[in-house]
């Protein structure tokens, strides 16, 4: 519904458009048709003039660039310059998303914010995922990122930051999959250094009582500034880097297991960092292709204060409580 003028200039409108689904590579091969004289073939042979005006859109569906917004509200502004959007709402996997967009001098310039609170983490994982992991809990997520560039080059461009928490939930298990977490305990299981079992994600799931993660986007690269892993027995913290678009992971971590070392330990580390205490922390190395990482123990010369101090913040307890595991270390002679 909505105003159409035509003159020799312009096609001028200002519409209200409803759709049950949008999809905008055909959309924009339609507008960008009658703004190009030299590309404009037009419907049914008839060239298109340019258009201008407003257009605000609501659909149930809106796919852009392999994403779904479901449902999606937006205002558009056309001219012979381009076109700059509005996000007003617009849901990817049960997370919200606001801002603007605009195409033009053939660039996409992003300013979008994403949130949810109190959303459900089991259906968002399972779409982000394609149904690869499955995660309960509820969650909560505030980010900002923003960029401009060629169509090509935009992931390149963008900046931002994100803050993730989940609560009181599990990690079911994954055959099918080897996640850095699984991959973690997998590799902690297979050392025979640990009289206690770490879970076997693909036989069993795994209850935590928090997850929390911040950190910054850099280009097509999540940077990790601190996570948390919170659960009966462990607690996990770690940093690191996600390169999403070549799925690789380069991030270090400690498990801190919440029972006394001594009863942990199958044998005792030849060479290690010991600080005494009750709690064991195990610090590790992970690695490689994000599907099948790479883990291993962290040197004690990479462990970090960082490292260290965020788990004792977490528990309230003195850096002395914890007992470093590192085994297979040797300090270089001196010479």
């Amino acid at each position: 519904m909505g105003k159409l003028l035509a003159d020799t200039k312009a096609l001028r409108l200002d519409m209200n458009i409803s759709a049950d689904r949008v999809v905008w590579e055909e959309l924009s091969e339609f507008i960008e048709r009658g703004g190009n004289p030299r590309n404009n073939k037009g419907v049914l042979g008839i060239a298109l003039p340019p258009l201008e005006g407003t257009v605000r859109l609501k659909a149930d569906n809106f796919t852009f660039a392999g994403f779904n917004w479901s449902p999606f509200q937006a205002t558009a502004s056309l001219s012979p310059q381009g076109i700059r959007g509005e996000v007003e709402r617009g849901d990817v996997c049960g997370i919200g998303t606001a801002g603007s967009v605009d195409f033009t001098d053939e660039e996409i310039g992003l300013d979008v914010s994403l949130f949810v609170t109190d959303g459900q983490l089991e259906s968002t994982s399972r779409c982000l995922t394609d149904n690869k992991q499955d995660v309960k809990g509820s969650y909560s997520l505030k980010a900002h990122v923003a960029g401009r560039g060629t169509p090509e080059k935009i992931a390149e461009t963008l900046q931002g930051e994100f803050e993730f928490s989940a609560q009181d939930g599990e990690v079911l298990q994954t055959p099918t999959v080897d996640t850095p977490l699984e991959a973690t305990f997998n590799y902690l299981n297979k050392t025979g250094d640990f009289n206690v079992a770490f879970p076997d994600l693909d036989r069993e799931s795994f209850p935590f009582r928090l997850i929390r993660s911040r950190g910054r986007v850099e280009g097509t690269t999540l940077v990790n500034d601190e996570l948390i892993i919170q659960s009966s027995l462990f607690t996990i913290t770690g940093n690191g880097r996600i390169d999403v678009e070549r799925k690789q992971i380069d991030a270090k971590g400690l498990v801190s297991v919440l029972m006394p070392g001594d009863s942990i330990i199958r044998r005792i580390p030849i060479v290690g960092s010991i600080f005494g205490g009750s709690i064991l922390g195990i610090p590790v190395r992970i690695t490689g292709s994000l599907e099948h990482p790479d883990v291993t123990y962290l040197s004690p010369t990479d462990v970090g204060a960082e490292l260290l101090n965020i788990p004792m913040r977490i528990l309230g307890l003195p850096l002395e409580a914890i007992r470093l595991f590192t085994p297979n270390f040797r300090e270089p002679e001196k010479k």
